[in-house]
């Protein structure tokens, strides 16, 4: 992890595995390092990794060596599960459907967690 633009992939990669696999949360939430590995990542061993699941009103600490990864609540209803569109409608939208990323967001203080 060389700086803030590979740790916000990292980030969006972890979010978007834990969505789709409650099983990776759940090793997510409870041991980031085995989740982080099973993603086929790698975060240095001297940067503490905290993952914990946003709520309403929270607000991290900051502290020197840890990342935090606040982990959103998953998006209801998202449109692109289970549906499939026909050739000619596909070529008629020029694109398909569009799968939803998460959105990573930064707190003021925290130093780029």
């Amino acid at each position: 992890m060389s700086g803030q633009t590979d740790w916000k992939e990292i980030e969006a990669k972890l979010i978007t595995l834990a969505w789709e696999d409650d099983a990776f949360k759940a090793t997510l939430l409870s041991d980031p390092r085995a989740a982080i590995k099973q993603a086929g990542l790698t975060v240095p061993e001297d940067v503490e990794i905290k993952v914990v699941e946003e709520t309403p009103g929270m607000s991290l600490e900051e502290k020197p060596g840890v990342r935090y990864l606040l982990l959103p609540a998953k998006p209801e209803g998202d449109e692109s599960e289970g549906f499939e569109l026909s050739e000619e409608e596909l070529t008629t939208i020029r694109g398909g459907v569009r799968k939803r990323t998460p959105t990573v967001t930064t707190y003021p203080g925290c130093g780029g967690c």
